[in-house]
């Protein structure tokens, strides 16, 4: 083989691995996502508390413009943001988005969050969820039955038998 076949090889082997790298937190297994990564911090608060949550928005490859929007969920009342960016961003740049809620409920809720991207024209979606804790985890019933270990050392909850008599109807 000559010596520019083997560099030419190695050059186009190059080339198609440079133009497929995507960065592993902008992969999905469908279709392509926008590339932009979001960040916040642990939410933890009582039922009936107000809660505001900074959400960071970074950019993972240059942008023309970033449209976000925080919508409320089951057990949630968000007031509901719509924001964009003031421009492009380039690659590592954030944005910083701020939500206010109200927890309704004990439980785990979610602020749903959409960002969009546009570059050259072509727009691009990723959704993300963003936990909420609301209460102290703890269980406010007793668990039903008992707790016992199987004949095969399997945990199995013993519950009690409820039995019940049903009269047929007179004709």
């Amino acid at each position: 083989m000559h010596k520019t076949s083997t560099l030419h090889l190695i050059l186009v082997a190059l080339l198609a691995w440079a133009g497929s790298a995507v960065a592993e937190s902008d992969r999905s297994p469908g279709k392509p996502t926008a590339p932009v990564t979001m960040t916040a911090a642990p939410i933890h608060l009582a039922a009936g508390d107000r809660g505001v949550t900074q959400l960071e928005f970074t950019a993972s490859q240059p942008v023309d413009a970033l449209r976000v929007w925080v919508g409320p969920s089951e057990g949630l009342h968000v007031t509901p943001v719509e924001q964009a960016s003031d421009g492009s961003l380039a690659a590592g740049q954030a944005m910083l988005v701020s939500a206010e809620f109200l927890a309704d409920a004990d439980g785990r809720h979610y602020l749903n969050v959409l960002a969009q991207t546009t570059r050259g024209g072509i727009t691009r979606m990723r959704a993300f969820a963003v936990p909420v804790h609301v209460g102290d985890g703890k269980r406010r019933l007793a668990p039903p039955g008992q707790a016992k270990t199987g004949p095969n050392g399997e945990p199995v909850i013993s519950l009690t038998a409820r039995e019940t008599v049903r009269q047929a109807a007179a004709e």
